[in-house]
């Protein structure tokens, strides 16, 4: 399954799209601390001795794995880029004065009230002034 592509949204629909996302924005990182967890129990099992643990384990890994794909490709069926799951920190593509940039959102912030240029990261960014 190939992803959609990302397009650039206006301020105002990137901002209903992020009141929707929120909620999935707190499973995703829900299911990375799970995943998380389950690769360092993975690790600490002895396969000589635990098999039927460590294909539980495995199983559950897979489950978990497949759980945080199909969330994914929900927050990017509505343009939107993980950037970083453990600091929910999001991003939508818009256009600013003719030029490409992030809308940026990160997990705790009321709403949807910064951008950074396309080449700038979290530490560039700027209230949005723009519609």
């Amino acid at each position: 399954m190939s992803n959609p592509p990302i397009n650039a949204i206006s301020v105002a629909e990137a901002r209903v799209r992020l009141e929707e996302l929120k909620p999935l924005l707190l499973n995703l990182k829900q299911l990375y601390t799970e995943l998380v967890s389950l690769e360092k129990h993975l690790a600490d099992i002895d396969s000589d001795e635990n098999l039927s643990t460590l294909l539980t384990a495995r199983n559950e890994l897979t489950i978990k794995e497949d759980e945080m794909i199909d969330l994914q490709q929900v927050f990017l069926e509505n343009d939107c880029v993980i950037k970083n799951i453990p600091t929910g920190l999001i991003d939508f593509v818009a256009v600013r004065n003719g030029k490409l940039v992030w809308l940026c959102f990160r997990e705790g912030e009321s709403k949807l009230e910064y951008y950074h240029d396309w080449d700038t990261g979290f530490t560039g960014r700027k209230p949005i002034d723009f519609h």
